[in-house]
């Protein structure tokens, strides 16, 4: 179709496409003869003038550009709707996690949420970290984490490793964690399960870095149900 006017011809290299000609409109096959360029002409000359005129002058605004690799039409920029933005995403449903890495000699624990499986075989997951985190070098020099699962109920141990290191440099004083048999990384006692990984890529993602990891080591500690962010009232997302 035209740009915008029913029943026009597509434009290809600024003439009609005779495929997209009604059929009476066609010029027929004629077999050689002395004047058959003359006659075609003659049939189709009078066609790119009615089509032209029904179709106006091409539009002086270039038509949507379309994007190379995904063939999708470009979007008009328009404001975001931050309100609504903020209400779905923070409606997508968040388990709460301690992820335990080495510092050295000793240990580091930070909550994290943004958390994904991304492959069954072989196993992995995504974490995403902020840019400023105490543990992201730590991550980074040590290649393995161990993730272990809070339980329902744990809001007061995710609130104390979810807090800065500025402010509370060794947020595991008293708390009781265990080395993974696998990397060495602190594992918590109070977990319902844990998960040993190894850092096999990164991926910046904004203000934080998307960490991936394959599981080389997993163990179950007790049965309860994971807790949500939604359980402890705590907001990240959104």
């Amino acid at each position: 179709m035209g740009f915008g006017t029913a029943g026009c011809v597509e434009v290809l290299g600024g003439e009609p496409s005779l495929e997209s000609q009604p059929r009476y409109g066609r010029a027929q096959p004629r077999s050689p003869a002395a004047g058959s360029d003359d006659r075609a002409d003659a049939i189709i000359t009078p066609f790119l003038a009615v089509a032209r005129s029904a179709c106006g002058p091409p539009p002086s605004v270039a038509p949507p550009r379309v994007g190379v690799a995904s063939g999708q039409v470009e979007a008009q920029l328009v404001p975001m709707d931050t309100d609504a933005k903020k209400q779905v995403l923070r409606s997508i449903v968040y388990g709460l996690y301690a992820l335990g890495v080495r510092d050295g000699e000793g240990a580091h624990m930070m909550t994290v949420n943004w958390v994904t499986q991304t492959s069954f075989e072989p196993p992995m997951l995504a974490v995403a970290v902020e840019n400023e985190a105490r543990s992201l070098p730590l991550l980074r020099m040590a290649g393995a984490f161990a993730l272990s699962v809070l339980p329902a109920g744990a809001r007061q141990l995710a609130g104390r490793l979810g807090r800065s290191s500025a402010s509370t440099p060794n947020k595991l004083a008293g708390v009781a964690h265990h080395a993974g048999p696998a990397t060495g990384a602190p594992v918590l006692d109070e977990g319902t399960g844990w998960l040993e990984c190894r850092v096999v890529g990164e991926v910046p993602s904004g203000d934080h870095v998307l960490v991936l990891a394959e599981v080389v080591e997993a163990g179950v500690q007790r049965s309860a149900e994971t807790l949500t962010l939604k359980e402890t009232g705590f907001r990240y997302a959104g």
